[in-house]
């Protein structure tokens, strides 16, 4: 882990939520997932199915009845099966939402 990317993750506010998000891959079933955090710069999620780590996939998150759709890298494992997502590419108005989500 990169100077850089600890100091991002330290500045960017996150709330422990657990909502659903599908995880979909270019080829191949989507995966159901949950959060255990998300932020503004991303997420950390507890999936069933191995992710790769650098692995790129698309997302959609049921933020309490508003769909947050874009794309997030796979960064690191935390435990088995939890994963920290950076987001790399938000829908408009997906900023927003996780804002609120984040509290602030």
């Amino acid at each position: 882990m990169s100077l850089e990317t600890t100091s991002d993750y330290r500045r960017s506010r996150r709330a422990t939520v657990e909502l659903p998000v599908t995880l979909l891959r270019p080829h191949g079933n989507p995966i159901t997932s949950r959060t255990v955090e998300v932020g503004c710069g991303g997420m950390r999620v507890c999936c069933d199915r191995p992710l790769g780590i650098d692995e790129m996939l698309s997302f959609e998150l049921d933020a309490s009845g508003q769909r947050v759709v874009g794309r997030a890298r796979v960064l690191r494992e935390h435990v088995a099966r939890t994963y920290a997502l950076r987001f790399e590419g938000l829908d408009p108005g997906a900023s927003e939402t996780l804002r609120r989500l984040a509290g602030g």
